[in-house]
């Protein structure tokens, strides 16, 4: 993709979606949940989310735009129509530490959302005001994103959602021009875009070195100065070149200002070893 930059980003359009019934009726869905012990009481959190919304959307076209047995095709495709397990660590460690957290009334950006199930269980656990989804393709926005989201029950609460794809490294601009690229027949066009987000959420987004620069500078300038950026990820990424301590060392060089801590260390032994880091303002 095109980088944007020297463009007017503000008038990138707004796309009116219409939730196409048929198109709803044709995505199948499983359900994933996540438990939270406290004392004798269980608290569990159950999300939904559609798991065949590439194949639906690959027939409706005259020729398939997506290939199944690719994860990533560079400057094509990220991976949104997979969910990726940091999603889950992720999601899990937000029910955990809800209480400390308190992200009600507070403006949340899902960044690489994907199928946006961080994002929307912010929006299940918390009284969020606003939740920005992200996504490299408009495709996993439209087709995925946005169903997930009304098929958790939010349908009402699209109009809380704003919408950008594309590359992180147009991400500020957009941002701060106020793009939003999905629009429903429920979004206000008074509705206050925020700027600043006080929680940047991400999972599964150092995968590739090359991604480096775009996300410290996202973190940089678009986390508020009392916000926290929280980052799901395995510890490398063969063959890619991404790795939690290579990212770590770039933030610390580049951002000296910034805080960088450990929350959580996984290793389930099953699968590549895991991180849950935050980072934010010093005091």
């Amino acid at each position: 993709m095109e980088s944007l930059e020297g463009e007017n980003i503000s008038n990138i359009p707004s796309q009116l979606v219409e939730l196409d019934e048929d198109f709803m009726n044709e995505l199948e869905t499983e359900t994933v949940s996540f438990t939270r012990q406290d004392g004798m009481f269980n608290q569990e959190v159950t999300l939904t989310y559609v798991s065949n919304s590439m194949e639906v959307l690959n027939e409706k076209l005259e020729q398939p735009k997506y290939d199944e047995k690719k994860d990533v095709v560079k400057n094509e495709y990220e991976g949104g129509f997979t969910i990726w397990e940091c999603t889950y660590d992720l999601i899990n460690f937000l029910l955990q530490n809800g209480e400390k957290l308190d992200l009600n009334g507070k403006n949340i950006l899902d960044l690489g959302c994907g199928h946006g199930l961080v994002g929307i269980f912010c929006m299940k656990a918390y009284d969020v005001n606003t939740v920005c989804f992200q996504d490299f393709n408009l495709d996993v926005l439209k087709f995925t994103t946005v169903p997930n989201i009304v098929k958790n029950g939010f349908e009402q609460k699209l109009s809380q959602c704003r919408f950008i794809s594309g590359d992180w490294g147009d991400m500020i601009a957009k941002i701060q021009q106020g793009t939003n690229e999905i629009v429903t027949p429920l979004h206000n066009e008074e509705t206050q875009l925020p700027t600043k987000f006080n929680a940047i959420l991400m999972a599964e987004v150092l995968y590739n070195s090359e991604n480096y620069v775009k996300l410290g500078q996202i973190i940089n300038e678009l986390l508020d100065k009392d916000g926290v950026c929280i980052i799901s990820s395995k510890l490398y990424y063969f063959g890619i070149g991404g790795s939690v301590d290579e990212f770590k060392d770039f933030m610390e060089q580049t951002y000296p200002h910034l805080k960088i801590e450990t929350l959580q260390e996984i290793n389930d032994k099953r699968s590549n070893k895991r991180e849950i880091f935050c980072i934010g303002h010093a005091n």
